[in-house]
């Protein structure tokens, strides 16, 4: 689901040194330094542009001039858009890692269920599985329906405890 999105987002913002930080998403390392220092570049970039526009010794000719302000404008448009894109990252990998969590939960949830299943039957199934010759069940002649009763009796009222509690 997230990784179409980031597909669409590279197909529809056609920028060149943006789509390295959009593919490299899914490792987290890789943006994060991507994101630093492609940002970090057009900050500097800004900042030199700021300085020479400034034109504080009158170095520079009205038309220079001119056009360094423009490319400071544009450098300033471009780190707009880094820090932007710098935001959607973050906010696509929070999104991965929430629909991760959420997967794992239902997950374990599952995994509890089973357990909270299974487990009277394997004390039921350990205990009458000793043996022992003092158990006066073990001699009866109905003992082994009426452990099956019981084992069915305890799965289906968990089962409906469950679906009652709306777990399953």
């Amino acid at each position: 689901m997230i990784e179409g999105y980031i597909v669409e987002y590279k197909r529809k913002s056609g920028m060149g040194r943006s789509d390295i930080i959009i593919r490299s998403a899914p490792y987290e390392g890789i943006a994060i330094i991507i994101e630093t220092k492609v940002a970090d570049y057009y900050e500097q970039l800004d900042a030199i542009f700021d300085e020479m526009a400034a034109n504080d010794n009158d170095l520079l000719a009205p038309d220079t001039l001119k056009r360094i302000t423009i490319l400071g404008m544009r450098t300033d448009r471009y780190l707009s858009k880094v820090c932007n894109l710098q935001e959607i990252v973050s906010q696509m990998r929070e999104a991965y890692q929430s629909q991760l969590s959420i997967q794992q939960n239902d997950l374990m949830k599952v995994f509890t269920i089973v357990t909270v299943l299974f487990l009277p039957l394997t004390l039921l199934t350990g205990w009458y599985g000793m043996n022992f010759i003092h158990m006066p069940e073990l001699q009866w002649r109905f003992s082994y329906p009426v452990l099956i009763a019981i084992s069915l009796v305890v799965v289906l009222g968990l089962v409906w405890y469950f679906k009652r509690k709306k777990w399953l």
